[in-house]
């Protein structure tokens, strides 16, 4: 809806995850729905490190860095835009007497000559190719208000070097024909004459006719004509990176980038401002980091979209004095009045009902579309692989690293890792495209998983593989979640794990299965949210023994055999 409007954008967030959650979620809109053709890609920006944002082919078109690569190439003087216009240009005009000069050279040689749709069906389509890509390159990466009435000349050729293409696959017109009609004329004239900005719309109208195969000699006529207008156009940026990346996040309509990161958008000056800012996951985001995107000049309206039943910022420092609190927390304990989406459209209704009627009263509805049948999704066989189950694992595995600051349970790393390789198997079985998160609230058991089952999955075709902390996560989705909860001792302690928001972060980024890996004797014992968790799945029939799962159980087995060979 905002995008409609003719103001401009930015959607930050604290966490590059919570970023490129919002930015999936509007392309897969756009698309999903045939937006295209409403809105330019061109006009929407995502930015930031690329390590750490892990970009895939769905957010490569709107992602600058590599928008810029693209765009450095068509923008080269000696294989860009300039080039593939006076390339297609000189063909165009020069073609017939192109071909004769090759007829000579191939008389002198007694080599066999070929036809002239032969040689121009040759010689043109690797010229057309590179032209149209470079089109297609524009259209895809400049802002819209960049082309100007270009936007629509450059259509034109596209739809002109298409006809050309097909009249050399006509059967009907003869090679003599083709080549008359494709002779230089003196009425055009030469290109280097004049010139005009990329915008500027004082240019030759188009035909307002459509052209016609029926009509031939019209195409080459008018296809040269325009692309000697185009030729003329100067870009509004220098040919350089740098530039470049300027030029667009000074026209692009919608920005993501995270909220610490909008501070380079300070340098621009001289631009239509930013007016609407919307921050997502506000309540984990520092009052202090959330003045960076407030202070950028021309901001008028600002949405704030957040969960105070979830994390907060993590602070150590300066704790007491409420430096980790938000913008979003200040302006709830103000009473400022708040809007609850109450129907939420990710999670399978069975992955809802706990959290719902928990940290939520009820009061969270399920959208339509997670109440289809489709929506639930059997990846492995075995009531246990439901869209919700806990899986009680049993062991006395929790030990810390080697620091003595973390705890892990390579127990639990080991189911996670067998339940991993069989949703690939099966996964790779089925073609089915498929997106896991693994999670736990402690570093060194996310860091003993990802040893093992990230860099294992990490190119897999059809199975993707995240593996965070709890913490890490807030703000994403995937198909599946592990949660694994690590702690396995008989006096029921958990530490920070009992943390109600950290527990509700988990909980809840799930779209079609929620599989918890846990100790249930530890959680029952721990007098949290985790002891109701365990009753709850055990009352809904969703609690299930690992060592009644046949796979689950010889994992386990030798687990603990590598720990302990001699047991």
């Amino acid at each position: 809806m905002l995008l409609m409007k003719k103001q401009r954008i930015l959607a930050c967030a604290p966490t590059n995850m919570a970023v490129l959650q919002i930015a999936s979620r509007l392309i897969g809109l756009i698309e999903d729905f045939s937006l295209s053709h409403h809105y330019s890609f061109g006009d929407i920006i995502l930015y930031g490190n690329k390590d750490r944002l892990h970009i895939g082919n769905e957010l490569s078109k709107i992602y600058l860095d590599d928008r810029v690569r693209k765009l450095l190439r068509c923008f080269n003087r000696e294989v860009g835009w300039k080039h593939c216009v006076d390339s297609v240009l000189k063909f165009l005009k020069h073609c017939t007497s192109r071909y004769k000069l090759s007829l000579d050279i191939q008389a002198s040689s007694d080599e066999c000559s070929p036809t002239f749709k032969k040689y121009f069906t040759s010689n043109f389509s690797s010229l057309a190719k590179e032209l149209v890509a470079c089109i297609d390159t524009f259209f895809d990466h400049l802002p819209a208000n960049t082309l100007g009435k270009n936007f629509d000349k450059m259509m034109f050729v596209k739809s002109l070097v298409n006809k050309v293409q097909q009249l050399f696959c006509a059967d009907d017109l003869s090679d003599d024909y083709l080549f008359t009609i494709f002779k230089p004329s003196d009425e055009l004239s030469d290109p280097s004459i004049g010139h005009h900005d990329l915008t500027d719309d004082a240019t030759e109208d188009l035909p307002d006719h459509d052209i016609s195969l029926d009509n031939p000699s019209e195409i080459n006529s008018i296809c040269i004509k325009t692309l000697m207008d185009l030729s003329k156009m100067r870009f509004p940026c220098e040919e350089n990176e740098s530039s470049i990346r300027d030029l667009c996040l000074k026209q692009a309509k919608l920005i993501f980038c995270t909220a610490s990161g909008s501070f380079e958008l300070f340098r621009l000056q001289g631009v239509m401002p930013i007016s609407i800012l919307v921050i997502d996951e506000a309540a984990q985001l520092k009052e202090s980091e959330s003045l960076v995107p407030l202070l950028l000049p021309g901001i008028e309206h600002v949405l704030l979209i957040g969960d105070e039943n979830q994390l907060s910022s993590l602070v150590k420092i300066a704790k007491d004095a409420d430096f980790g609190r938000s913008l979003y927390e200040r302006l709830c304990t103000m009473g400022y009045t708040k809007h609850l989406l109450e129907v939420q459209y990710r999670m399978h209704p069975c992955i809802n009902k706990f959290p719902n009627a928990n940290f939520y009263g009820n009061r969270i509805l399920d959208g339509p579309s997670v109440k289809q049948k489709d929506y639930t999704k059997n990846y492995l066989s075995g009531s246990i692989y439901g869209a919700y189950s806990f899986i009680h694992i049993e062991n006395d595995m929790e030990m810390l690293d080697d620091l003595g600051q973390s705890s892990k349970n390579m127990i639990e790393v080991a189911v996670a890792a067998n339940i991993i390789e069989r949703l690939a198997k099966e996964c790779w079985e089925k073609r089915q495209r498929t997106s896991v998160g693994v999670i736990s609230p402690y570093t060194a058991q996310v860091m003993a998983m990802q040893e093992i089952i990230g860099r294992k999955f990490e190119k897999h075709e059809f199975l993707s593989v995240t593996v965070k902390s709890i913490d890490g996560f807030q703000g994403g989705e995937e198909d599946i979640i592990l949660i694994s909860t690590v702690r396995s001792n008989k006096d029921g302690k958990v530490g920070f794990l009992s943390d109600a928001g950290r527990i509700n972060v988990a909980l809840t980024r799930a779209k079609h299965c929620l599989w918890i890996l846990g100790n249930g004797a530890t959680l029952l014992a721990s007098n949290s949210v985790w002891a109701e968790l365990v009753n709850d799945s055990k009352k809904r029939g969703c609690f299930f023994d690992a060592l009644k799962d046949k796979h689950l159980a010889e994992t386990m087995r030798l687990a603990i055999k590598e720990k302990w060979p001699h047991n």
